[in-house]
């Protein structure tokens, strides 16, 4: 079995280069202006998405929460709530489970 650690070694990307494109990516997918992640704000329309890049950026560097909540400058807390968030989103709503595959394989490309 491999380590977390050979995971995140194999990456020909550097993090914050997958962190740009996470977050491009989200924006383009929901509609949202460059930028409008990273802010503070936490309007329906924007937190949403937030979290979908919260879970992919975790999914595709295989980092933990602290260095999603220190990307995002948020709390780990609301990295886990995002995790839980879009899981739960996913088990229950095909449509945004694709939504979510197709991102995933846009950004690892």
């Amino acid at each position: 079995m491999l380590s977390k650690g050979w995971k995140r070694s194999m990456n020909p990307r550097p993090l914050n280069t997958i962190f740009e494109i996470v977050v491009a990516a989200v924006e383009h997918r929901f509609g949202l202006n460059p930028g409008q992640l990273k802010r503070r704000r936490r309007n329906d329309h924007i937190a949403g998405p937030r979290q979908v890049a919260m879970y992919l950026l975790m999914k595709v560097t295989h980092q933990g929460y602290g260095y999603c909540a220190w990307k995002f400058k948020r709390d780990r807390g609301t990295c886990i709530h995002a995790e839980k968030q879009v899981q739960v989103r996913m088990e229950t709503n095909l449509e945004f489970a694709k939504t979510i595959r197709e991102l995933e394989e846009e950004i690892r490309r």
